[in-house]
């Protein structure tokens, strides 16, 4: 994504104010040209079904059970999409329990402006690609390994076990 494009995000909360998110971020960072709502993570498949969001804002106020298991099910809801998290926490902790939970990013909101929440959409959009492009091709590299040991144990010409199959099973 070029930097000079403008994006289309999404702003959902935890115990926290989906309109006052949406308010400081278009206030902070006037090249995101579409600012949608969604009262709820759990709501977030059907926001982003129908429409090309570039990210997922997710106002995160409750270390509790409850405000975790939401920004897994965000990060499940959308799982093509970065979802950065936005928190008035700065312990580490809570930002590297959000990191591990499947979060592209954890900003602080009192220490975000408009370039650095910029950087950090655009840095956890390219992530997310990489990730996502990491995953097919292990994938692909899965099925091709699969596809390598059968012809390694099989025949070509009958299809029947060779000998290092049989070595292989007298083995086990």
């Amino acid at each position: 994504m070029n930097k000079q494009e403008s994006l289309r995000i999404v702003v959902t909360a935890v115990g926290g104010n989906v309109s006052a998110l949406r308010k400081r971020i278009t206030r902070i960072a006037p090249r995101i040209t579409e600012v949608a709502e969604c009262a709820s993570p759990t709501l977030l498949r059907e926001v982003t079904r129908f429409n090309d969001y570039d990210a997922v804002l997710l106002d995160w106020r409750s270390s509790d059970d409850a405000g975790t298991e939401a920004v897994a099910a965000a990060v499940r809801a959308c799982p093509m999409i970065p979802v950065i998290v936005v928190s008035n926490e700065s312990e580490a902790q809570h930002s590297e329990h959000m990191l591990r939970l499947g979060a592209q990013d954890y900003l602080v909101k009192r220490e975000t402006n408009g370039t650095q929440l910029m950087r950090a959409i655009h840095h956890a959009i390219e992530r997310k690609r990489l990730d996502i492009r990491l995953k097919t091709t292990l994938g692909e590299l899965g099925q091709a390994n699969a596809r390598l040991r059968s012809l390694a144990l099989k025949d070509t010409l009958t299809g029947a076990l060779n000998r290092r199959a049989f070595f292989a099973i007298a083995n086990q």
